[in-house]
């Protein structure tokens, strides 16, 4: 479960998700993914609370939390008021943890 808190601005709730580089070898260690949800506009009509969408806004090397938080109008104009928007930060992007660090080669 993602644990969200206000962040940014208003209508904006911040989480990190915890995550192994690689589940087969726990050694190796751990990172986190930024996500960033703006909170839907109006409420659905049925009571029952907002669903969400996740975007994935392509890459390499997208920011999805930055996007998420710039253009509020736009992507509500695409999804529609009622629907909770949530963006997320590759392994190594923006809010996220770096990927794998550096590799030396030689």
């Amino acid at each position: 479960d993602l644990r969200w808190a206000p962040c940014f601005q208003q209508g904006l709730d911040c989480a990190n998700l915890p995550m192994r580089f690689d589940y087969s070898k726990p050694s190796v260690g751990t990172t986190t993914v930024g996500y960033v949800r703006r909170r839907a506009i109006l409420q659905p009509l049925n009571g029952q609370p907002a669903q969400d969408i996740l975007f994935h806004f392509g890459g390499p090397g997208d920011n999805g939390v930055e996007t998420v938080v710039q253009d509020p109008n736009y992507l509500h104009h695409i999804t529609g008021p009622q629907l909770n928007i949530i963006g997320f930060d590759p392994r190594g992007v923006g809010k996220s943890g770096s990927s794998l660090g550096f590799v030396h080669m030689h």
